[in-house]
């Protein structure tokens, strides 16, 4: 039951990534869901946490989404505030991940691989450092 819900909220959360103005009804009736299932005592407490912290998580990746489009007409300072330490960490997660694959590489010999990689790497890292500029920017105003 609780896999069930959990796959459903975010399904139904992550369908507005695919619209162009940011719209994040979808989110907040899904968190909506959550509270409404934990407050008829279906859900435990520990349960409800975890399925708001992952609509949570799944908001601050809408909100990216969003500024990324130039859709910020709804989205509030505190939010895009939030935004930019989940998208750091995604990042260096990311750069992390790709190191270590990278150097696998080298050690197994394919140095256009990992060539290959450091490039994808760097476009990357340079497209989400623009990102964090753009929302930085944005906070300003």
């Amino acid at each position: 039951m609780k896999i069930i819900l959990m796959i459903t909220l975010l399904i139904v959360s992550t369908l507005a990534f695919g619209q162009k103005n940011c719209d994040l009804n979808s989110n907040n009736e899904a968190v909506q869901r959550v509270n409404d299932t934990f407050d008829r005592g279906e859900m435990s407490g520990e349960d409800h946490m975890i399925a708001l912290k992952e609509l949570y998580s799944v908001r601050l990746g809408l909100i990216a989404e969003c500024v990324q489009n130039d859709s910020t007409n709804n989205l509030s300072k505190i939010e895009l505030q939030d935004t930019i330490p989940k998208i750091e960490a995604e990042l260096a997660q990311y750069i992390e991940e790709m190191n270590a694959a990278i150097q696998l590489s080298i050690a197994r010999d394919r140095i256009g691989m990992a060539t290959e990689m450091a490039y994808e790497r760097d476009l990357h890292k340079k497209e989400i450092k623009a990102l964090i500029r753009k929302i930085r920017s944005l906070l300003k105003k």
